[in-house]
């Protein structure tokens, strides 16, 4: 059954693959900028200060988040394939079709044709 919670999160399915990987993008641009600038100043010294070092240190992780981001993004459906596991196997399964909202058939509909040319080309 296709609950308001379900729809709900169904729809914020773009946005939180959008973020896992763009979020974890920003930090790292913005870390590595900070830490070049600050290799940058120093350039003179021997040895890089402790905020040099700890720069770079969160400009790696931020890059790692990105990609653990990026790979994790892949798993996550968008919204209209998640509307289609959700609505396929109802309709399969036999449920009425009244039960199942116009919109989410659309959805579906669109979605098998756009999966269908992929398979075309």
């Amino acid at each position: 059954m296709i609950t308001e919670n379900s729809i709900y999160w169904v729809t914020r399915l773009d946005h939180i693959r959008a973020l896992l990987v763009v979020g974890p993008m920003f930090l790292t641009i913005i870390f590595f900028c900070l830490f070049a600038a600050s290799v940058i100043v120093n350039e003179s010294e021997e040895k890089l200060p402790f905020y040099s070092r700890l720069l770079a240190g969160l400009s790696f992780v931020s890059f790692l988040l990105m990609f653990i981001g990026g790979v994790v993004a892949n798993f996550i459906p968008t919204t209209k394939e998640m509307i289609a596991i959700r609505v396929i196997p109802q309709i399969v399964n036999g449920v009425q079709k009244h039960e199942i909202p116009e919109l989410a058939l659309k959805y579906v509909s669109e979605w098998l044709r756009e999966e269908l040319g992929k398979d075309e080309r």
